[in-house]
């Protein structure tokens, strides 16, 4: 294994690409990346050693992209929109604070099915471990999963449901696919339920079942197994390599049956989205560059993007500006401030300044507005 030298601290990369050079990934990283990752660093040098130093291109140009995450947080802004926020995740799943955001992600859209299913029982299906490689288990379990929503006694008993693969290793088995399901329908005995089970995977098969009590909870232990699978195998590169291999192209959730059903329902009724328009984007080193100038205006815009994302409370730390990370609700105020940080960022960018007074509190259906899709899951 090679060693990776210590990151230099850089405010600004250079244009070339690093699949034009042979630097490692780790070896600048920006001032941003440092705030944005400081409570996963090790977690994520260990990835990206793996992954670079691995045989596979493919998995070489995946280092290279984890090693850009979060390199220059902006503001984007499109014509008659809303400015937001954006960090710039790389989006790999095999990236710690990338996962985090997909965990916060997956916990909307869980308690979004939750509230489509009656009663909700918590399952845990599992095969036994063969020792072998990992894709070979993974497609074993799922196949036998298709399989089991196939037989008459599931469809009698399951409406549907949605599953979340989770995936361990230990030194002594190997690793262990198996999936844990939040199901609606009809009670079914749990030794029934594992006859099925085993019949359909050919061997023993384990199978729990319990009642879910507080649903909160349930969209909570989901979200939970989605945050672990970043990398679940320890330190070691091989298990690192062969994890990240076996999991491309695999659903991690995923549902089923009645709740699927309804889903794309939804999604058919939604208008199409319309085109993109160009954006414009204020960068974090123009908002740096603002506030180490004494910008009274800039240092307000900061402080309340720091509100609105924890993300920005870390990277503004180095500055001076400490603020509240954690919120219980959204209050009109929040909104009201919100909307006023919209137009400091639209003056930055457009060179329009703003009237010089705070909004007045904003009516109610305005949280919804301004929060809805992208803000509140940051909350909390």
């Amino acid at each position: 294994m090679s060693r990776i030298e210590e990151p230099i601290v850089a405010e600004c990369l250079s244009s070339l690409d690093h699949s034009e050079t042979n630097q490692h990934p780790l070896a600048v990283q920006s001032r941003a990346q440092h705030a944005l990752h400081a409570r996963s660093w090790m977690a994520r040098k260990r990835v990206i050693e793996a992954l670079w130093n691995a045989k596979s291109g493919r998995l070489n140009r995946r280092a290279q992209k984890m090693g850009m995450c979060g390199v220059s947080p902006q503001i984007a802004w499109c014509e008659g929109e809303v400015p937001r926020p954006q960090i710039g995740w790389c989006r790999d799943r095999m990236c710690p604070s990338c996962t985090m955001q997909r965990a916060f992600r997956v916990r909307k859209k869980v308690a979004d099915w939750l509230n489509r299913m009656d009663v909700v029982r918590f399952v845990t299906l599992t095969i036994r471990s063969t020792g072998g490689g990992l894709r070979p288990q993974i497609d074993a379990l799922m196949d036998a999963f298709r399989k089991m929503r196939r037989r008459r006694e599931w469809k009698r008993h399951v409406k549907g449901g949605l599953y979340v693969l989770e995936v361990t290793h230990s030194p002594e088995h190997g690793w262990h696919p198996h999936l844990h399901l939040l199901v609606t329908g009809t009670y079914w005995d749990q030794r029934k339920i594992q006859e099925e089970w085993s019949e359909v995977v050919g061997d023993l098969g384990i199978v729990d079942i319990r009642a879910v009590r507080e649903r909160s909870s349930a969209v909570k232990y989901v979200s939970k197994y989605v945050s672990k699978q970043s990398s679940p195998c320890g330190d070691d590169p091989r298990l690192i390599e062969e994890f990240a291999e076996a999991m491309q192209g695999v659903r991690l959730v995923d549902s089923f049956g009645q709740v699927r059903a309804e889903s794309l329902k939804k999604a058919e009724q939604e208008p199409e989205p319309e085109e993109k328009k160009p954006l414009k984007r204020l960068t974090y080193l123009m908002l740096v560059q603002e506030i180490e100038a004494g910008s009274v205006m800039m240092r307000e815009v900061a402080t309340l993007l720091a509100a609105s994302r924890w993300q920005w409370a870390e990277l503004f730390k180095p500055h001076g500006i400490e603020v509240e990370r954690r919120r219980d609700s959204l209050t009109l105020a929040d909104v009201a401030d919100f909307a006023w940080l919209c137009d400091a960022a639209h003056a930055l960018i457009t060179g329009i300044q703003p009237d010089a007074t705070r909004p007045d509190p904003l009516p109610p259906r305005w949280v919804q507005e301004y929060f809805d899709d992208w803000c509140v899951d940051r909350w909390v």
